[in-house]
């Protein structure tokens, strides 16, 4: 028992080691470093870091606009309650998505 304790708890520091690093790498700017961290740690289901991921392709930030990555990204963190990802896949859905989908949007 001690043993499996031990091995989530490293997994859990690694895991917000990732985390603290693509924030970091992100507000310095280096978008291209943080983009691999943030995906990697959005598959694991960090919220924030899938709502990063379309913010950085809704906006073409270190690669070309990509709206149906964006929404992708932000259905992820809205589909675990990250009220931002969900906002703002809404407003894609809204204003950009073809053809335009009001009954999304408005969900």
């Amino acid at each position: 028992m001690k043993r499996i304790v031990c091995l989530v708890l490293i997994g859990s520091l690694a895991y917000a080691n990732e985390i603290n690093t693509a924030w970091s790498l992100l507000q310095k700017g280096d978008y291209a470093k943080a983009k691999p961290l943030l995906e990697k740690v959005c598959k694991e289901g960090d919220a924030p870091s899938c709502d990063a991921l379309g913010r950085m392709n809704e906006k073409g930030i270190s690669m070309p606009v990509d709206l149906k990555k964006a929404i992708k990204y932000y259905k992820q963190a809205c589909d675990v309650n990250f009220p931002m990802g969900c906002v703002n896949q809404g407003f894609l859905h809204t204003y950009f998505d073809t053809p335009n989908d009001d009954k999304m949007a408005l969900k």
